[in-house]
């Protein structure tokens, strides 16, 4: 036991700073700035003041003490400064009183350079000739070195320091340059927030934000690095332990403190018997009066309220609190509102209700501590275990505890509660689970999800899984997922609709559209499908219908949709869209526009749904030669309110190549450029921009606009940066090198040909430095090709490498060059 790294859990101070640094978390860039900061403040006359605000057991004392342990480290500062580093548990009533304490500080740190007589020689002086003595020999004893205040509960010392005192020490710090201080605070306070009072925005305030999930894990994962546990090490990074810690945050938040606590019963064996009694009494020490403090600000039923939650496992909704209060909800409502702005309670939305738990899980801790008089195991420690240990592994441990130990006791109480309630890892992980969208779960939810339901079996769980692989689209493991609820024989009947049809879609993404129809025609079977499962099942299978072809069933499958007397505005628009496309897939344009008018003009149909009928009735009127009905069409889907902004972009797209069908040059090229500014990435991925068709007709366009090299230099220039931006440089040009037939077909004479190169050139160099080589090879190419344009002399195309002639020949249609 004595040869484990210690860790203080309330007084990171006394554990040695190398083990502080190999477990910190999170704040590794705030300690390299803060370190910075102060560095700046000894070296030079710039001196800076840090506070940290974070709650009981946040990290702040972790921190203060790694950036003191770092600034005594640097060689190069150990003569330019002094560090006071106040003891928490002292007040101040007055400037005089926290300057005693700063210079009692030093004296304890620096004794040949602070002497005790400065201190006992104000004894019976009036306190303004003392704090005047006392301040002189200060800045005298310091000797033009800088002072580095390290203060911990700022708040406290601040809501004993009257304003006048206040305003004494501001006075001071700025009529002599030579602190700087690093401070810790449970909260912001008046001293500080408020803008009547001498400090505010004196102070360079961080919030020190709780632990996530990934940094918990990272946190117990260093400790037991620190203890030489490969093996907890390995376990932490499997799924399995992934999820033991996803459980164990429900129970501990984000506090660091906690995941300390919980961490030595990881990595010692013998730990809750060498460490329960102990520990109970910490907290009783260091925590109990700190808490009942604080409840003492509050009313009445405001306590009772936190008394509450600190009886709770989990977050709980008004309902439940006004029930265990015998009050009314709305009284309850309001009261929880206060203690939310005042950070006793966090709030948590869930469906049509809200959650609601203590802000501080150490609360729930230091309360339990007084309550239990009896000596009985703390309800926060046996949580722990019973989330952490299975079934098995609690016996095993209770099999080796001597009984009547604190141990035994422990486990006892773990193992009867597995016993008497349901699984309480389970219904962490499934809270957490069903609290989050699937489309927002990362990889350590899947982790989570995947325990849960091969720990359970359960039909829900797995369905859990199943959705969070689909939005993922892991849709492979997704379908085993959803097989194991389907052919589960405690699948309720009114669940098994939606995993048939979450299956079929999951097939017809993976383009199985036999099993995709077979999967959604069953669950159109089942007497327990509701309309809108019904609904879903039909256009899953007219989807599935239509992707393979057959375009007969699809449509039949959307006409029972639209004939549903009940169905939404949104399915009905959506099949009349669905069935529009079939029709023209089967080249029925009449059947197809009729539909989609349908939809465009449905009284508040949705507008992405109006959008997709307007685009593809404009391709239909534009494959018909009705270019003036295309344009019309596009142009009232730019103007749509809401537009998705993919479709819009695709419409000045679509608009543009109607224009150039009726040669409209110039709005052709400026309905490209809008087209195209409007797509990022993501959107140009959704539309399958085509950069290369469009490249071919910007190429073309701007070659017949004019023969004049300057307007050539104007449209150029202007296009390649816009494919810049776009990456597009590659497609155009691959473009321009296509289009040297043309060039040779035009009446243009040579020099026109050399000008129209020689624009592409400007073009070029108008590009940043870094890009333009992005148009090199397909300029030389150009210059290659006119060259042998001019003379038909294949020995021209000598200077290029091989691969770059078989490019330029191809684009020339020139046979494949012989070899030797």
């Amino acid at each position: 036991m004595n040869d484990r790294p210690f860790l203080s859990h309330f007084s990171p101070q006394w554990t040695d700073p190398q083990y502080l640094e190999a477990i910190l978390v999170q704040r590794e860039g705030l300690l390299q700035e803060s370190v910075s900061l102060m560095r700046e403040s000894i070296l030079s006359e710039n001196k800076h003041h840090l506070l940290f605000v974070g709650s009981r057991g946040a990290g702040k004392t972790h921190l203060l003490t790694l950036i003191h342990h770092r600034l005594m480290k640097d060689a190069a500062l150990q003569e330019g400064v002094r560090f006071a580093w106040l003891n928490e548990d002292e007040t101040a009533t007055s400037f005089l009183r926290l300057l005693v304490q700063i210079y009692r500080s030093l004296i304890e740190r620096y004794p040949s350079e602070f002497p005790t007589a400065t201190l006992s020689g104000l004894a019976g002086q009036d306190p303004a000739t003392a704090q005047e003595r006392l301040g002189t020999a200060l800045l005298h004893d310091l000797r033009g070195r800088t002072l580095v205040c390290l203060m911990e509960n700022f708040d406290s010392l601040f809501r004993d320091l009257p304003e006048s005192e206040q305003r004494n020490w501001r006075a001071f710090i700025q009529n002599h340059p030579v602190f700087a201080t690093v401070s810790t605070a449970q909260s912001l306070f008046n001293g500080i927030a408020d803008r009547d009072q001498p400090f505010f925005g004196f102070f360079d305030t961080r919030h020190l934000e709780p632990l996530t999930l990934e940094e918990a894990r990272t946190l117990l994962e260093n400790v037991a690095r620190l203890h030489g546990r490969k093996d907890l090490l390995e376990y932490l990074q499997s799924d399995a332990g992934h999820a033991r810690v996803a459980a164990i945050r429900a129970l501990a938040g984000g506090n660091p403190r906690l995941y300390l606590i919980f961490s030595d019963l990881l990595v010692s064996a013998q730990a809750l018997d060498d460490l329960v009694r102990p520990f109970e009494e910490m907290i009783d020490r260091q925590l109990t009066s700190y808490y009942q403090e604080r409840l003492r600000w509050l009313s009445p039923q405001q306590r009772e309220i936190i008394q509450c939650l600190c009886r709770s496992r989990h977050p709980v909704p008004v309902k439940h609190i006004a029930e265990a209060l015998f009050t009314t909800h709305n009284s309850i409502t309001g009261q929880l509102r206060q203690l939310r702005e005042m950070h006793y309670v966090h709030s948590h939305p869930h469906g049509r209700e809200v959650l609601y738990e203590l802000a501080e899980p150490l609360m729930r801790l230091a309360l339990q501590v007084k309550e239990t008089h009896d000596r009985k195991p703390l309800a926060l420690i046996v949580d722990f275990l019973r989330v952490w240990h299975g079934r098995r592994e609690i016996d095993s441990h209770l099999a080796h505890c001597a009984p009547g130990s604190p141990g035994h006791a422990y486990f006892a109480a773990a193992s009867a509660l597995l016993d008497s309630e349901p699984n309480l890892r389970h219904e962490l992980l499934r809270r957490g689970l069903v609290s989050t969208p699937p489309e927002q779960c990362d990889a350590s939810a899947l982790a989570q999800a995947r325990c849960l339901a091969e720990e359970t079996g359960l039909p829900m769980d797995w369905l859990i899984l199943g959705q969070i692989l689909s939005a993922r689209g892991e849709w492979s493991p997704a379908i085993q997922a959803f097989t194991r609820v389907i052919e589960h024989r405690d699948t309720p009947a009114d669940i098994l609709p939606w995993v048939t049809i979450y299956r079929g879609w999951a097939y017809g993404v993976l383009g199985q559209l036999d099993e995709a129809i077979a999967d959604f025609t069953f669950g159109m079977d089942l007497p327990s499908t509701s309309t809108e499962q019904m609904d879903l099942a039909l256009v899953g299978r007219g989807n599935a219908h239509q992707k393979s072809g057959r375009f007969g069933e699809a449509i039949a499958d959307y006409t029972r949709i639209i004939e549903l007397p009940d169905a939404t505005i949104r399915m009905m628009t959506y099949a009349r869209f669905k069935r529009g496309l079939a029709h023209q897939q089967m080249g029925r344009a009449d059947s197809a526009i009729a539909d989609l008018t349908c939809v465009v003009e449905f009284p508040n149909g949705p507008i992405e749904h109006v959008a997709w009928a307007l685009g593809l009735r404009g391709v239909i009127h534009w494959n018909a030669g009705r270019m003036g009905e295309a344009i019309a069409d596009y142009t009232r889907l730019i103007s749509l309110p809401d537009a998705p902004i993919e479709f819009v972009a695709i419409a000045h797209i679509n608009r543009a190549f109607a224009f150039a069908a009726n040669h409209s040059t110039g709005e052709y090229l400026r309905e490209i450029e809008r087209g195209l500014d409007l797509c990022d990435g993501t959107t140009a991925d959704r539309i399958k921009l085509d950069l290369d068709s469009i490249a071919d007709t910007i190429v073309a366009k701007v070659f017949l606009t004019t023969t004049d090299s300057r307007r050539w230099t104007e449209h150029l220039t202007r296009f390649v940066g816009l494919f810049d931006r776009h990456d597009g440089l590659g497609q155009l040009g691959d473009a321009v090198v296509r289009q040297l037939p043309s060039l040779a077909g035009s009446p243009l004479n040579h020099a026109a040909w050399d000008a129209w190169a020689d624009a592409w050139e400007t073009a070029r160099a108008a590009l940043p430095a870094e890009r333009q080589d992005r148009l090199e090879i397909a300029l030389r190419l150009v210059r290659t090709g006119i060259a042998y344009l001019k003379t038909t002399d294949e020995g021209r195309l000598l200077s290029l490498v091989s691969e770059e002639r078989r490019i330029l020949r191809e684009a020339l249609k020139l046979p494949p060059e012989r070899q030797a």
